[in-house]
């Protein structure tokens, strides 16, 4: 008998390490056609290659990685999973939206795909889309290639619906970048330089303001990580770092709270948010518009998305300049898909900072603060195209480069 269940359970870790093979290719596979199809989307090609294969193999993966996950007895991670996934199925019902319960089967569908693989399919993807879609505008075969006119200045989409999509995708592939490099003086120095590079793109054709603030607010964080790092920084050898460590982990959570309070905050009678206001391109009276015109939901609501003078309700038309846009990514959320699936996407985000912390991956938490920075002005942040680390929120981190620092100095 002994004999016999020794056999099973060998039979059982061999079709397991097969599986986990065999996933890695195909998880991958499924990686780049989701994202090759979503990029594409941004272009205005409707290409749907093998689209529903991916799909259908993804239902497959989150079958097979919860009963991984149970044989493995994270109990956590299932009680994560089935959170994640009936969040987005209540979304579903009483939103008619789809998003958030894709994003769990992704998250859970990617949760076995080694990291580094995942970075390298996300980064190779991504920068050979964007150099042929821009390519391809250059040659004017693209009906696309000019977004308009703001402030006299000619905002360039080089073949995507927006210069504000061209401008965040470039960023956050550069972020995405830097973490995949190792770390050595001369990498952090030609992100800084490609940073640069992107922010002179945008200043003199794309012109999306966001991208270019965030370009020079991320340079000058990398050149706080090069310094910290020359000094051999620990983030848990006294009280300072220590508290420095839990914010940075929680960085997004305080974050949308400071943000949403000061939306609801906003007062056009004032000289300070109105300035605030104009910094960032009308987004906050926008924001407070929703805050004091709609309910917030559990599971979302579409009701928000246009709300001009004439028309509070957007039923019969809208204004192209009074409508509620919510490019803030925590609004965004909070409103189309609810308080709930903010939860859900916050949770993601704090997940994965926490493994980046503990396993000495700092990188990856200084991307994820500067896109958690970006996220204030536009709705990137959730996008499979735009933010690969909160659809990894339940992988193991370790198959990236950890960055080791001496710990005598604390």
């Amino acid at each position: 008998m002994w004999i016999m269940k020794n056999n099973i359970a060998t039979t059982l870790n061999n079709i397991q390490t097969k599986y986990l093979t065999i996933y890695q290719f195909l998880a991958c596979f499924c990686l780049f056609i989701i994202i090759f199809n979503k990029v594409f989307a941004f272009a205005h090609i409707d290409v749907n290659i093998l689209r529903h294969l991916a799909k259908n193999l993804c239902y497959l993966f989150v079958a097979l990685n919860l009963i991984v996950f149970i044989k493995e007895k994270n109990l956590l991670i299932v009680i994560l999973s089935v959170l994640f996934l009936i969040v987005g199925v209540l979304n579903k019902k009483y939103s008619l939206q789809t998003d958030v319960l894709e994003y769990s089967i992704l998250v859970i569908a990617f949760s076995k795909l080694n990291f580094k693989l995942a970075i390298k399919t996300f980064l190779l993807t991504v920068g050979i889309l964007i150099i042929s879609i821009m390519f391809y505008s250059l040659l004017d075969l693209s009906n696309n290639q000019f977004f308009g006119l703001r402030d006299g200045v000619l905002r360039q989409a080089f073949g995507f619906r927006h210069s504000n999509f061209l401008g965040g995708m470039i960023f956050f592939f550069t972020m995405t970048l830097w973490t995949y490099t190792k770390d050595k003086l001369i990498n952090n120095v030609l992100c800084i330089v490609l940073l640069i590079v992107e922010y002179l793109l945008i200043e003199y054709y794309v012109d999306s303001r966001t991208a270019q603030v965030m370009c020079l607010l991320a340079s000058l964080m990398i050149v706080g990580y090069i310094i910290l790092k020359a000094k051999q920084f620990n983030l848990s050898c006294n009280l300072l770092s220590k508290t420095a460590s839990i914010v940075a982990v929680n960085f997004i959570l305080i974050f949308a709270a400071v943000h949403i309070f000061v939306v609801y905050l906003y007062s056009p009678n004032s000289d300070f948010f109105v300035a605030l206001d104009d910094l960032f391109s009308t987004r906050i009276s926008l924001q407070n518009n929703a805050l004091q015109n709609f309910n917030i939901s559990m599971f979302g609501d579409l009701s928000y998305a246009r709300l001009s003078d004439s028309d509070p309700l957007g039923i019969n038309s809208v204004s192209s300049t009074k409508y509620n846009l919510l490019d803030s990514f925590y609004f965004y959320v909070l409103y189309r898909w609810g308080l709930m699936s903010l939860v859900v996407f916050l949770i993601s985000t704090v997940l994965i900072s926490w493994k980046a912390l503990k396993q000495g991956q700092y990188k990856i938490l200084i991307a994820l603060i500067c896109f958690s920075i970006y996220a204030i002005n536009e709705n990137f942040y959730f996008m499979i195209c735009y933010n690969i680390f909160i659809y990894m929120c339940f992988s193991d981190l370790s198959s990236g480069e950890k960055i080791s620092c001496q710990k005598s100095q604390c």
